[in-house]
């Protein structure tokens, strides 16, 4: 949404971007899943960003931890 609404400017078309943004990363990219999505209806509400609810929910729902 941030390219779509030229807040930022990426080097590379956005799909090539992400690609090599997460190469190496420790960071898997996996679809939005309905179980996901109903912890994110269910987050306390400073979680405002809706991209960040899902995020959130996602990495709960699949007890994702941080790449060291």
């Amino acid at each position: 949404m941030l390219v779509a609404h030229r807040r930022i400017d990426l080097p590379l078309p956005l799909p090539e971007w992400i690609g090599e943004a997460t190469v190496g990363s420790g960071v898997e990219i996996v679809p939005i899943q309905c179980d996901p999505a109903r912890l994110a209806a269910a987050l306390p509400q400073h979680h405002r960003d809706p991209a960040d609810r899902i995020i959130i929910a996602t990495a709960q729902y699949l007890d994702a931890t941080p790449a060291l």
